[in-house]
């Protein structure tokens, strides 16, 4: 932002005119056309192009016509030639709505002066009335909207967003142009939820004749044009906010700007933009420079972290290393965990073929296990695999230890969930383990097994409901919450008939009604005696 307002105001009143006929030539030019036509006689058509302006009588039994194969059909003027689409008065669709966003760029002096419209083209047919010239006003109709301004110059870039607003003091509509203090891409839309950034370029060309053309010239040579013009608009605010932009895209490192100007993961990078030495700018000597030009930002990012961990390093080793590693932040980690030299753990790493993300994880799990990590036998295993599979299944036997100790602390406190009920013939078993229950989901063909956490943690209850006379043999599952309130009691596969399961038995059905009224008092017992 300019901060000086006298110049940003003079700046304002200098912005070029852009007439309505100029404006007209550009959607004649960028957006599509169309052939009006009306039918008079058979063969015959009366027509009329938007993109020249002339009336012409498309004759089919002539020499020189075009066929029109109908309303919204892809044709040409036979007047001037232009590619457009017929459009029937009278007939077929009432309403055709075009619109598009324009940046036309203008050059006074040294300055670029850039305004950006958005036109729409409206074809509105009723259906009456006559069809010529007079009546075209009404068929066919443009409208302009001005959104933005921008000014560019060696002082510095400024923008200006369009709005207005109804004095009800001077009793009209009052437009005007308010400075915003952060310039960026331009964007169109009538809200925040109908945001259009996209925009044709008008005129561009001139800015290589401004005091920016040294920057937009080592652009066009060093970086993807295409994106350079689909960002022209923050490009040239960058440019003029860093005038030495210049330097680092003439030296190779203007993947920094691309990267910046399409709004990618800039990992961290920073440059001293006061500087005018490239080499100042970047921190780099010349033979880094030289190494590392042409590469991405990820890659220079990477160096920096290698320098830091290790200056003695060779340059081009470094800059190999730093192209090779994509996860640096995980290495440091490593290295502080077991004091490892960078030389030492890059050829580990480069040796044993891991990923990074693993060793960290093998370096975690020696931390759980109490190993002392700072003893390279320990933290540099010669099979790193082998060691990290066997540490895996030591914790996953501690982690099943842990959760059979809870199961069965748990299942202590489940004693006086046990019932049976001779008359009816059932009975509640606890299970040992689980994987009991995990047996139980596999036999029964339900998913009981995915609740075995949970009641190893006390969190809910699984009990199994057996026949008195077959203990062992699965017959419903039942869970219980943690308030004594019965959740489910499934059957093989959960009682579904089209999987092979059948409905719930009357003598089930009556042992639950029993065995809620034994929970109440079971879970009520509890209450009282932990009160």
């Amino acid at each position: 932002m300019i901060k000086d307002e006298n110049l940003r105001r003079k700046l304002l009143n200098s912005f070029p005119k852009i007439s309505d006929t100029e404006l007209k030539s550009i959607s004649k030019e960028h957006m599509p056309q169309y052939v009006i036509y009306k039918q008079f006689k058979p063969g015959k058509y009366e027509c009329y192009c938007t993109k020249c302006g002339k009336w012409y009588i498309n004759d089919t039994s002539g020499r020189n016509y075009t066929y029109i194969s109908g309303h919204g059909k892809k044709g040409i003027c036979l007047e001037c030639g232009s590619d457009v689409t017929y459009l029937a008065k009278g007939r077929g669709r009432k309403r055709v709505y075009n619109k598009e966003n324009f940046a036309v760029f203008k050059l006074k002096g040294d300055n670029v002066y850039l305004q950006t419209y958005q036109i729409r083209t409206f074809f509105t047919d009723a259906g009456k009335g006559d069809f010529n010239f007079k009546t075209m006003d009404t068929l066919y109709k443009i409208d302009t909207t001005p959104y933005h301004r921008y000014v560019f110059t060696p002082d510095g870039a400024q923008k200006w967003e369009h709005w207005g607003h109804y004095s009800a003091k001077e009793e009209h509509y009052v437009e005007c142009w308010e400075a915003r203090k952060s310039e960026g891409e331009p964007c169109f839309g009538d809200s925040i939820y109908a945001n259009d950034n996209s925009y044709v370029c008008i005129g561009e060309e001139c800015i290589f004749n401004s005091c920016l053309k040294y920057s937009l010239s080592a652009a066009k040579e060093t970086m993807s044009w295409p994106t350079v013009l689909c960002y022209i608009v923050k490009f040239l605010c960058e440019c003029c906010k860093h005038p030495n932009i210049e330097y680092l895209l003439k030296t190779g490192f203007g993947f920094i700007i691309e990267d910046k100007l399409e709004y990618r993961h800039m990992y961290g990078l920073r440059i001293n933009w006061k500087q005018n030495d490239v080499k100042k700018m970047l921190k780099l000597s010349k033979k880094e420079m030289a190494e590392l030009s042409c590469t991405d930002s990820e890659t220079l990012s990477h160096y920096y972290h290698l320098r830091k961990l290790d200056p003695a390093m060779d340059i081009v080793q470094r800059v190999k290393y730093a192209r090779q590693i994509r996860d640096i932040d995980t290495l440091e980690v490593i290295i502080k965990k077991t004091d490892l030299s960078l030389k030492k753990a890059l050829h580990y790493q480069e040796k044993q073929r891991m990923l990074l993300i693993d060793w960290k994880d093998y370096i975690d799990q020696c931390v759980k296990l109490d190993y002392d990590i700072k003893d390279e036998s320990i933290s540099r295993p010669k099979d790193f695999y082998t060691a990290h599979e066997r540490l895996t299944k030591i914790l996953e036997a501690m982690a099943n230890q842990e959760k059979q100790r809870l199961f069965e602390a748990n299942n202590r406190l489940r004693e006086d969930m046990q019932y049976v009920d001779e008359e009816l013939g059932l009975m509640i078993v606890l299970p040992k383990s689980i994987d009991d229950i995990v047996r139980e989901g596999k036999l029964q063909n339900h998913c009981v097994g995915g609740y075995a956490d949970r009641h190893a943690e006390g969190k809910l209850h699984i009990l199994f409901l057996r026949k008195i006379s077959e203990p062992e043999t699965p017959y419903y599952t039942m869970e219980v919450n943690t308030k004594g309130a019965i959740v489910q009691c499934r059957g093989y596969a959960n009682n579904w008939e089209t999987r092979g399961g059948k409905p719930k038995t009357e003598d089930v059905i009556e042992f639950e009604k029993r065995y809620k009224e034994y929970l109440k008092k079971v879970f009520k017992h509890t209450k009282s005696k932990a009160a």
